[in-house]
């Protein structure tokens, strides 16, 4: 029996939620300097940006927003300043190694390549924990389109596989059940990110029988006892 762990990248592998709010910060002060504009007006622009390309598949991608407010790639210089505010979430090593105990690990992200290997780095998480890596730029959708997970299906290797997907966005998990029936869902309790400013809520709950909750800190023990629970079932 093979084990597939599908982990996602922010609020399960790391903690991003500072570093988030410092980058939209240098991002506003920025648009504020550039164009002679107050600190409220700058947010404003911001906001109206990040809220004009709700439906564009490239949402997560910093440079979207960015270009189309003349930044171009100043958004990654602003990432680089403020690195030492990421870090892992807890538990998070213990979890990787007793996935890669019971089977395979993944990751599945929202964010570009560029920014997955980035936070990795300055949480001090190796790519090659990850026999796959679903990225903005792989997939050419995020999470909440079912085309990604089509592109995570392609890879599964057998109906045999048992797929265990955690993250901590129920539009995430709701679409990632939709494209993969058998899949079972973790729904870790954290904040989510902080620039979406709730543009991705989506009709639907996490009732179904495969849906586990729980914090960073007990996810090691929740992943063990799904596996255990599968493994008497069969």
């Amino acid at each position: 029996m093979k084990f597939c762990f599908i982990f996602d990248l922010d609020g399960v592998l790391v903690e991003s939620l500072d570093f988030e709010r410092a980058v939209s910060d240098l991002i506003v002060q920025t648009i504020g300097i550039d164009r002679h504009l107050s600190r409220k007006e700058a947010e404003r622009l911001w906001l109206s940006t990040l809220r004009t390309h709700r439906d564009h598949p490239r949402w997560h991608d910093y440079g979207l927003h960015c270009s189309a407010l003349g930044l171009t790639d100043e958004w990654k210089s602003f990432h680089e300043q403020v690195r030492q505010l990421i870090c892992p979430m807890p538990s998070v090593l213990e979890s990787l190694q007793s996935s890669h105990y019971a089977g395979s690990c993944w990751l599945a992200s929202d964010a570009t390549q560029w920014v997955v290997e980035f936070k990795l780095r300055a949480a001090g998480i190796n790519l090659t924990e990850f026999d796959e890596v679903f990225t903005l730029d792989r997939c050419l959708a995020s999470k909440g389109h079912h085309e990604f997970w089509e592109k995570v299906k392609a890879c599964v290797p057998n109906e045999e596989t048992h797929l265990i997907y955690i993250d901590n966005r129920d539009d995430r998990l709701l679409t990632a059940a939709e494209v993969l029936p058998k899949c079972s869902l973790v729904k870790i309790i954290a904040e989510d990110h902080p620039t979406s400013l709730g543009l991705f809520f989506r009709k639907g709950s996490l009732t179904d029988t495969r849906v586990y909750q729980a914090a960073s800190s007990d996810l090691p023990s929740v992943l063990k006892s799904i596996t255990q629970t599968i493994r008497a079932s069969e």
